[in-house]
C-alpha cells in the first residue's frame, strides 16, 4: 500500500485551496477529482433536496457552453464526467486521455465556477429527481430502508434520501441553485486531487488560473448528526413480500480502530454470499430470497444493519435469527476472521489500483479530516486487527437497542407493525 503514496505530494493552490497531486507515470490516464462538503447535512429545512439538484444540474451548461456542447466537449476528450452528491460531500469528477489535461482542466475549471444553470434544465433535473423519489419509494427495499433511517435518526437530514423530499424539491428553482453553488463551491469548502501522467508546475499554473473566481466565503458547518433512536417504523403497501431492515449504532468513519473492527465483522455478518446471514437465512434455513448487511460510516453516529426479503409470514423467524447472528458473531473463528481481512485488503486495492477511483478517494479523505494518506494506514490496522479487539468493538455497540423498518402487506398483521 505504502508504494502508491509515496508520489502522492499535498500542497495548496493561491487562496489556500488545498490540492493533492498522485504522480503515476505508467498511467495514460489524467484525473481531477473535488471534494466538497454538501448534501443532507448541509441542507437547511425547506431545501432538502438542493444539493442533488445543483450537483445534477451542475453539468447542463456554463456560461460559455450549452448542455450539448458541455457533452460533446467531455466526448471529443475522449473523457467521461463523474458529478454527484451523497448525505455529507459533493464529487465533481473529470478523467482522459493523459495528452488531454490541459483542455481536461479547462473544461473542469469552467463547470466549477461558470455554471449557467438554466431555467428549462434546472427544471429537467428537477422532474428527473421527483420521479426518482417516486421511484424509491416505490421499491420495498429501498422503502425499508428509507423507513429504518426513520426510526435510527428520526426526523433528521439522515432520514431522508440525498435525492430530498418532494415538497422542498417543487419549490427550488434556478435561483435556489445558483445561490447554493456560490455558497458552497469556494475555496474553504473544497479539496482538489489530481492523479495521473502530467506536469505539476503546469498542471498548478492551469489550476490557478482557472479556479480564480473561486470565492473564499465563510465557513460554513454541517448540522450535527443527532443520537441513535430505537424504534419500530412500520408501513403496509400493496405488496406481497415483506421487507425488513434492523440495525444497531457502530462507529464513527473518524474512528479507525472501531471502523476496522466493523468493515470485518460486517463482511463475516452479511457482506456476501458466503457470510454467515446469507447461509443461515436464505441457504440452511430458506426464510429469505434476498438477505445481507451492511456497515454505514457517518462523521458521526453510525449504523450496521441486517436486511431480508420474504415471506410475510417469517417476520417472526428472521427477527429471532437476526438477533441470534448478532450476538453469535462473538463466536466468530480466527480463520473466517482473517479471511474476510484478506478480502477487505483486495478490494482496497482494487480501488487504490484505478487512477480516476484514487483521486476520488484523496479528496474525499483529506475533505473530511481522515487525511489524504488515510488508507495507507487503514489497512495496516485492517492487517493487525485482532479478534479480541475486533470483538471488544462488537460488544459495546451490538448490545444496543436495535432500530427497525418494516414494509408489509397491507392486510398482515404482526405485533411488530401495530
Amino acid at each position: 500500500m505504502k508504494q502508491f503514496f509515496e508520489t502522492t505530494v499535498p500542497d495548496f493552490l493561491q487562496g489556500g485551496l488545498r490540492v493533492i497531486y498522485t504522480h503515476r507515470l505508467q498511467s495514460r490516464l489524467f484525473c481531477i477529482s473535488m471534494c466538497l462538503g454538501m448534501g443532507n447535512l448541509y441542507e437547511k429545512e425547506g431545501e432538502r433536496g438542493i444539493s442533488a439538484l445543483t450537483q445534477e444540474s451542475l453539468i447542463k451548461g456554463t456560461q460559455f457552453s450549452t448542455a450539448e456542447e458541455v457533452s460533446y466537449r467531455t466526448e471529443t476528450l475522449g473523457a467521461t464526467i463523474d458529478v454527484s452528491s451523497n448525505f455529507f460531500t459533493g464529487k465533481v469528477r473529470i478523467c482522459g486521455p493523459a495528452e488531454n489535461f490541459r483542455s481536461i482542466i479547462e473544461l473542469f475549471c469552467e463547470i466549477v465556477t461558470l455554471p449557467s444553470f438554466p431555467h428549462q434544465e434546472v427544471n429537467r433535473e428537477k422532474r428527473y429527481l421527483l420521479r426518482l423519489l417516486s421511484s424509491l419509494d416505490d421499491d420495498p427495499f429501498r422503502a425499508a430502508v428509507i423507513r429504518f433511517k426513520q426510526a435510527f435518526f428520526g426526523d433528521s437530514a439522515l432520514a431522508y434520501p440525498i435525492e430530498g423530499r418532494k415538497e422542498d424539491l417543487e419549490l427550488l428553482n434556478e435561483h435556489t441553485v445558483r445561490t447554493f453553488h456560490h455558497k458552497v463551491y469556494s475555496r474553504n469548502n473544497c479539496v482538489l486531487a489530481v492523479a495521473g501522467r502530467f506536469d505539476q508546475k503546469e498542471v498548478q499554473d492551469l489550476l490557478n488560473s482557472g479556479l480564480a473566481s473561486l470565492p473564499q466565503n465563510e465557513a460554513i458547518q454541517s448540522f450535527p448528526i443527532p443520537q441513535a433512536r430505537a424504534e419500530i417504523v412500520a408501513e403496509r403497501r400493496a405488496i406481497h413480500d415483506c421487507w425488513l431492515i434492523m440495525g444497531t449504532p457502530a462507529p464513527s468513519m473518524q474512528d479507525k480502530d472501531g471502523r476496522a473492527a466493523f468493515d470485518i465483522l460486517n463482511n463475516v455478518l452479511g457482506g456476501g454470499m458466503y457470510s454467515r446471514l446469507f447461509i443461515r437465512v436464505r441457504e440452511e434455513l430458506g426464510l429469505s430470497y434476498q438477505v445481507g448487511s451492511m456497515y454505514v460510516p457517518f462523521p458521526g453516529t453510525s449504523f450496521l444493519a441486517a436486511f431480508a426479503g420474504f415471506s410475510p409470514l417469517n417476520l417472526g423467524k428472521v427477527v429471532e435469527v437476526f438477533n441470534r447472528e448478532f450476538k453469535n458473531i462473538a463466536e466468530v473463528e480466527r480463520d473466517e476472521f482473517e479471511e474476510v481481512k484478506n478480502y477487505i485488503s483486495g478490494t482496497m486495492l482494487q480501488v487504490i489500483e484505478k487512477t480516476d477511483s484514487f483521486a476520488s478517494l484523496l479528496a474525499f479523505c483529506e475533505h473530511t479530516g481522515l487525511g489524504w494518506d488515510f488508507f495507507a494506514s487503514y489497512r495496516e490496522i485492517i492487517k493487525n486487527i485482532r479478534v479480541s479487539e475486533a470483538l471488544e468493538w462488537w460488544d459495546h455497540y451490538s448490545t444496543m437497542q436495535k432500530a427497525m423498518g418494516v414494509i408489509a402487506p397491507v392486510h398482515f398483521s404482526h405485533p411488530l407493525l401495530e
